[in-house]
């Protein structure tokens, strides 16, 4: 067996956790491979007198408790205390900013940037979420692997676009979750001026060429490392859709989970957008496609893997875990 590893799962709040989550499943997965897990908050993380960088964690210590004994409130209920960031092995990012009122992400990430640099393995690269936070991320594709896309702040701009198009559009700002505040529009439609009012409020919007398979709803594809994420001949690949009444797929927008399918189309896409997530340190990521087109990276705390495993009935965290693993021993034999 391979020595026991400490990691620090970063979180929004771990008040917030909940027991079908991916991070919790992450974080049970590894108290189950005997590793020392902290898990901290975006607001729990500083910096000592003497440069240490510090958080306040929970802490489950290797061996001390069965995986099977972890409970969303059996991690709150564990003791919390400082630990020192520059000790631990890995820092999982595990967190979204869009529910961050208080923008610590910034500061989060630059103490994530500061670990990185001083040896610790952190997933993913900060550098690479700062990148990729941003929808603008998509841009980097080609057309033929993206909706046709316009980006602005100017409504007037915005509406030229609409109307120009063959058909429908979907606007919605360019920083946003949950499906709040996306809406589909008709070229000319009645009040159209006033939806981009709506979705410029707070910031850019983004208006794309519908694609019609949105209606089917739309597949989270699981890539890690460039790859789509496989298990056993089985890849994680989740169907999103989309409630009779309503052409959004998230699942709080009231769409449901189904199993999904990769598709040589898909995996062509994928192709081409492995390289740039290479380059930016993206270890694990999801990508959302509608059709045979990419509409959405996430690289923030990618989900799925509680319908996927059982769907497929195949062990993906525990596969992300080994990855994290060996990435954690290759950075062993660097330094050394």
């Amino acid at each position: 067996m391979n020595a026991p590893l400490r990691l620090c799962f970063v979180v929004n709040a771990i008040d917030d956790l909940v027991v079908t989550m991916t991070t919790f499943m992450l974080v049970r997965r590894a108290v189950a491979a005997g590793h020392t897990v902290h898990v901290t908050g975006v607001d729990d993380l500083g910096v000592a007198r003497d440069g240490r960088l510090i958080a306040k964690a929970c802490t489950i210590e290797a061996g001390s408790l069965g995986a099977e004994a972890l409970t969303v409130a059996a991690l709150r209920d564990t003791e919390v205390g400082w630990i020192e960031l520059d000790l631990i092995d890995a820092l999982l990012m595990r967190t979204n900013p869009a529910r961050d009122a208080q923008g610590a992400h910034e500061t989060a990430l630059a103490l994530a940037r500061v670990a990185r640099d001083r040896g610790v393995v952190v997933l993913n690269d900060p550098d690479g979420l700062i990148r990729a936070s941003s929808k603008l991320y998509l841009m980097q594709l080609d057309e033929r692997y993206r909706p046709v896309t316009e980006v602005s702040r100017d409504v007037d701009r915005l509406l030229a676009f609409i109307n120009g198009a063959p058909g429908r559009c979907v606007l919605k700002p360019l920083a946003g979750t949950r499906g709040r505040d996306v809406f589909v529009v008709e070229p000319g439609g009645q009040n159209l001026r006033q939806i981009a009012e709506v979705v410029t409020r707070e910031g850019y919007g983004m208006a794309q060429h519908f694609v019609p398979e949105a209606t089917q709803g739309d597949v989270r594809v699981v890539v890690m490392d460039g790859n789509v994420l496989e298990v056993d001949g089985k890849s994680l690949a989740v169907a999103r859709v989309p409630h009779e009444t309503d052409f959004r797929s998230n699942i709080h927008a009231g769409g449901h989970a189904e199993p999904g399918e990769v598709t040589d189309a898909m995996r062509e896409a994928i192709a081409a957008a492995a390289p740039f997530l290479a380059r930016d340190g993206i270890f694990l990521s999801g990508l959302d496609f509608i059709g045979t087109r990419i509409v959405e990276i996430n690289v923030y705390a990618t989900g799925g893997f509680r319908d996927a495993e059982r769907y497929y009935e195949r062990d993906f965290t525990g596969a992300v875990l080994d990855a994290i693993t060996v990435k954690v021993e290759a950075a062993r034999r660097d330094a050394s």
